[in-house]
């Protein structure tokens, strides 16, 4: 279960004394964040290729962001990437060298489509395992097969969040739904969310197309979007009744991966 691979990781961190964070994102600054409020006595160092943090975002957001992690002891390396380590030493493309104990990899979303690498739509995949689709959400190539989610090539860019893959499915199943009847089909226009980024438990960043808001306001939009998701995966059976009779959702694949060396 996801739950339990939450509680693997957090042993993790508390027998390591020295941390590695590949990729500057938001899910890379967001657990660099959590780790240095929770674990004060850490040594991390978070090191992204780009030479901003979360590049693709507004640049008072990532003035914060930095200014955050470094007031609180983030060492960042930036325009540098991790190409290779031997036990605990890992060293960029720079040659700058990194003591760690362990590394999470934050480097994106992996899209799930090795099971299409083997079979007759692996042209269909792009360079990074993405399927390609036109505006209408159907695979390239088929007029009846649609695509939605975290998996698709969408025309335009889009962050891949689940706001949008919710958006990707409502247009999918209208689009199915128009075949059926013959009538025109949707097209999907890949358009900015709203989007909050977490610096600990009381101080984090809201940003929506021109706006940028900062500090605890934004740290309790996201308590509260994480406790509408969590729910989900709560164990009702302690308090002596049913998760209100849902089927559990299926996990999505988490965005952060770890390795003790």
């Amino acid at each position: 279960m996801r739950s339990r691979q939450f509680e693997d990781y957090r042993a993790l961190l508390v027998r390591s004394q020295r941390l590695l964070i590949i990729g500057g994102g938001t899910v890379g600054v967001e657990l660099a964040a959590e780790i240095a409020e929770n674990f004060k006595d850490k040594e991390i160092v978070l090191v992204h290729s780009q030479d901003r943090l979360m590049n693709r975002s507004p640049s008072k957001a990532i003035e914060y962001a930095e200014k955050y992690l470094r007031n609180n002891g983030v060492r960042l390396i930036l325009g540098e990437r991790v190409v290779g380590h031997t036990g605990m030493f890992f060293q960029t493309n720079k040659g700058t060298l990194i003591t760690a104990n362990i590394a999470f990899i934050c480097t994106g979303n992996v899209p799930n489509t090795d099971f299409l690498k083997s079979s007759c739509f692996a042209d269909k995949l792009n360079q990074f395992g993405y399927v390609k689709v036109n505006e209408h959400l159907q695979m390239a190539g088929y007029m009846n097969i649609f695509v939605a989610g975290d998996i698709t090539d969408v025309p335009q860019e889009e962050e891949k969040l689940c706001q949008t893959a919710g958006a990707e499915v409502s247009v999918a199943i209208k689009n199915i739904q128009n075949t059926e009847r013959s009538f025109p089909l949707h097209v999907y226009n890949a358009d900015k969310f709203p989007m909050v980024v977490s610096l600990g438990k009381y101080d984090g960043i809201f940003f929506w197309y021109g706006l940028t808001i900062t500090g605890l306001i934004p740290a309790v939009m996201k308590e509260f979007i994480e406790w509408k998701e969590m729910i989900y995966y709560w164990d009702w059976s302690h308090f002596g009744f049913s998760r209100f009779s849902r089927k559990p959702r299926k996990h999505k694949q988490m965005e952060t991966e770890a390795f003790v060396v």
